[in-house]
């Protein structure tokens, strides 16, 4: 018979075994419920051919005085890249210079996004004309190669999205910057599902003054189509020889009632930070509010406004979304100018692993002197509405008149209605209705805003996120 210690020392060994079966055991089962457990929630395909430029592939390049063409010196993956516009000062020519490819975005999708990486390069230095200033004349003429009655001033650099007759959709980019760095946009394009557009990177060279070029590489235009969710099988370990052990069981219990799943009214979007507040091309006075959805290290989300010259004018870090999932981010920023001017806001991430710039989402705005005009208290950030919505703030407008209204995600304008605040520099309360049916809970966004009696456009608007819900539900009985 063995002796004493090595009785303990075969027990010890077979702990120690047992530990390790069952350690691998559950984590198998783990991974299992961690890929099939959550289930697909959608299924993301690409629509963009060629998107790393490394062959000749779907893009079409006009021929013009200084035509588009592949690059093999600022890559930012593989080894080429899109090079539009003018790098050598000795060539400088007024031309345009662009890449086009024309796609079809699927009628059943749920999200489209546009990302791209650029490298923007100009010795005229950073700045450009005020995109809000760019009427659609200029701006066609710039999407058709043509020279426009109103020039753009000075170089361009810009990304279109046009119909297939080539009329202009959407201003996506316009901008002129020296930053020489890559960087990465992502913009939602979810409004133009189920049809067929064109996406061109462009640069403008006036021949004055410097050149200026634009470097794009790994540009994707996902569409995203929802899943239902999977279920997994657990793991069962069946002995062949065991013998079932019968233990006393207490009175069967009522079985619990199952709880229904829940989707959520704001569904995660393809990117991880969404930004609502300000708009694109808005006018803004101080302080300028900033809000959205996000998902990032922490939390974290960083916010910068920057001038045409790159200088910082305000930042700030706010809080938003982290490893629990999607959430709002709410704050703004202040800023001091003397006079109108172009501006950048830069939403992003830091990187965890280099402290890189990283889901950065930028929006170009014009900054005036001054206090802003309208400030909304009600209704707040992610807060569950009925219909109608009541929306009241604090203003100070020409005529005391501004804009209220109610947006969809994309920003679509579904409903608006006049109220009246203070004016003649006496700020004032103001409260008004606007009215949307809804069958079932849906997000919007209720913004409010005055217009430029000069014709400048939506000065101060802002935009909340909220959920809107039917009447005859469980928040609005």
């Amino acid at each position: 018979m063995p002796s004493k210690g090595k009785h303990w020392i075969i027990v010890a060994c077979c702990t120690i075994c047992f530990v390790l079966i069952f350690s691998s055991i559950q984590r198998q089962t783990n991974d299992l419920h961690a890929q099939a457990g959550t289930g697909v929630r959608e299924l993301c395909t690409a629509q963009l051919s060629n998107g790393g430029f490394e062959t000749d592939a779907a893009w079409s390049l006009p021929v013009t005085p200084y035509s588009a063409d592949y690059n093999t010196e600022q890559v930012h993956s593989g080894e080429r890249s899109m090079r539009a516009g003018i790098v050598d000062a000795a060539d400088n020519v007024l031309s345009y210079s662009s890449a086009v490819q024309t796609v079809q975005i699927p009628t059943n999708t749920q999200a489209v996004t546009l990302s791209f990486w650029w490298y923007p390069v100009s010795t005229e230095g950073n700045g450009a004309q005020a995109a809000s200033v760019v009427d659609e004349a200029t701006l066609q003429a710039v999407a058709d190669g043509v020279v426009p009655a109103a020039p753009p001033v000075g170089d361009q650099q810009y990304v279109l999205l046009l119909n297939p007759q080539n009329r202009v959709l959407a201003r996506l980019l316009w901008t002129r910057s020296n930053a020489q760095s890559w960087q990465q946009s992502s913009l939602d394009l979810t409004a133009y599902a189920g049809q067929t557009v064109r996406v061109l990177f462009g640069v403008y060279n006036d021949g004055a003054n410097g050149v200026t070029a634009l470097f794009v590489d790994d540009a994707t235009l996902e569409s995203c189509a929802p899943l239902p969710a999977t279920g997994y099988l657990p793991i069962v370990l069946n002995a062949a020889t065991s013998t079932p052990t019968l233990v006393p069981t207490a009175p069967p219990t009522a079985e619990p009632t199952p709880t229904a799943s829940v989707t959520p009214v704001w569904t995660d979007p393809t990117q991880a930070i969404e930004v609502f507040s300000p708009v694109a091309a808005g006018l803004y006075h101080s302080p300028i509010v900033v809000n959205g959805f996000s998902r990032t290290f922490e939390g974290n989300v960083n916010l910068r406004l920057t001038d045409k010259d790159g200088q910082v004018l305000a930042e700030r870090n706010t809080l938003g979304g982290s490893v629990d999932g999607f959430d709002f981010f709410d704050s703004y920023l202040r800023f001091t100018v003397s006079e109108p001017i172009s501006a950048t806001l830069d939403v992003f991430e830091t990187s965890a692993m280099d402290g890189s710039e990283i889901n950065k989402v930028q929006i170009p705005v014009v900054l005036w002197p001054g206090q802003r005009v309208i400030d909304l208290n009600t209704p707040t950030v992610g807060a569950q509405v009925c219909n109608p919505v009541l929306v009241s703030g604090y203003s100070n407008t020409f005529e005391a008149t501004l804009a209220v209204t109610l947006n969809g995600r994309d920003g679509t304008q579904l409903a608006l209605t006049p109220a009246m605040g203070g004016n003649l520099g006496i700020y004032a309360d103001f409260s008004t209705p606007i009215s949307h049916t809804v069958n079932a809970p849906q997000p919007f966004l209720v913004g409010a805003f005055e217009e430029s009696a000069a014709g400048f456009g939506p000065v101060d608007q802002t935009r909340i996120p909220v959920e809107l819900h039917p009447t005859g539900s469980d928040v609005c009985p």
